[in-house]
């Protein structure tokens, strides 16, 4: 995520708007000093990292929400595209958790079955579904291609 942010930089940019960029820049200047002074104080260099991730993190999203508004088209994020971002962000969160190698087996476990069914339901379109179902073969499953 953090690397296409570079695409909504850069359309931002292109639009003739580098002042938008360079607000956005310096408000989350004094807000990422703080956390990075926090961070490295308790948490040495991990915590360097951590603020770094942080502040990459919302500044991609604020530079998507500002780039949508130089697009032709605008489509709206719905409540349910925003509530799987944020599913996805709490798994990435919990999969990065220094924790025993007995429950990252369980998580990783859980994690691509909802993996996979997330993939089927929310990415594939049904011609997609269909074209999946003709190679596997499969024609027992009633809801293979419905939603």
């Amino acid at each position: 995520m953090f690397g296409l942010a570079q695409v909504a930089f850069a359309l931002i940019q292109g639009a003739g708007r580098p002042d938008l960029t360079a607000k956005l820049h310096l408000i989350e200047f004094p807000f990422y000093l703080l956390l990075v002074w926090y961070m490295v104080s308790v948490y040495g260099i991990n915590g360097a990292a951590i603020a770094w991730v942080v502040r990459v993190g919302v500044d991609a999203i604020f530079l998507f929400g500002m780039a949508q508004r130089f697009l032709p088209t605008r489509t709206s994020i719905s409540m349910h595209k925003l509530l799987v971002m944020v599913g996805a962000l709490i798994i990435l969160a919990f999969g990065s958790l220094q924790i025993s190698l007995i429950i990252k087996g369980l998580f990783l476990l859980l994690t691509i079955p909802a993996f996979v069914c997330a993939t089927w339901f929310i990415i594939l379109a049904p011609d997609e579904r269909v074209m999946i179902c003709n190679i596997l073969k499969i024609t027992q499953l009633p809801n293979c291609i419905e939603k």
